[in-house]
């Protein structure tokens, strides 16, 4: 089954000194279950291509499907109320609520879209190994633990789609390891598609794909 689909992506920027290409015809398909990995110099289009992706801004041109629908028609009602329960987002800086509990930051997404399920979020938090720190606020967490509720919360509405941003750039390298492995595992167990960005070499190479972006075109 396709998670992503995504025809002739192009994107740019209207600049004073002219325009700036970022993203130059990006075609690629994702499967359910199936992670990729993107990798790429700083300035590539890495991260832009996340936010088009996840919906979050609107192509200059070209077509990116969530399953079988295209996203460019939908209104933005529309396409935040899909993106709520069918998109996953995981950042590098995980943007936890310091005034919710562990549990209750991984219960938001679904309780913001109106289905969620305590036993669901429990159930997620003692996968990624924190069943014991239900009740901790974010602030009392390592950087690891931090990064592993964020990955059972980007997870908590069983998403078709997980759009991660360097989820590990600021970990160490046993919990990058850790929570990288994590991420994959739960993806395959969960049969979502996954698009991550990262420039790290060595954990890339532990997905199922791997695409690399030089000057906003796919270049492998």
């Amino acid at each position: 089954m396709i998670a992503l689909k995504v025809e002739d992506l192009q994107h740019g920027y209207a600049l004073p000194a002219g325009r700036l290409e970022v993203l130059r015809g990006l075609s690629f398909t994702l499967l359910s279950g199936q992670v990729l990995a993107v990798l790429g110099p700083s300035g590539s289009g890495k991260s832009t291509l996340l936010h088009l992706l996840g919906g979050l801004e609107t192509p200059s041109s070209g077509e990116i499907s969530w399953g079988a629908e295209r996203i460019g028609g939908l209104s933005q009602e529309r396409l935040a109320a899909r993106r709520s329960v069918e998109v996953g987002l995981i950042f590098q800086h995980h943007y936890l609520l310091e005034d919710l509990t562990t549990l209750q930051n991984v219960m938001l997404p679904g309780m913001i879209a109106g289905d969620w399920s305590e036993v669901s979020a429990k159930s997620l938090l003692e996968r990624v190994g924190l069943s014991g720190k239900a009740a901790a606020f974010p602030r009392v967490l390592s950087g690891g633990e931090r990064q592993r509720v964020a990955l059972a919360r980007a997870l908590s509405t069983k998403p078709r789609l997980v759009l991660a941003d360097e989820p590990t750039g600021s970990l160490d390298r046993h919990n990058a390891e850790l929570v990288f492995g994590m991420l994959i595992e739960l993806a395959h167990s969960e049969g979502a598609g996954v698009v991550v960005v990262t420039h790290d070499e060595g954990l890339a190479k532990k997905t199922d794909a791997i695409m690399r972006l030089e000057d906003g075109r796919i270049v492998e």
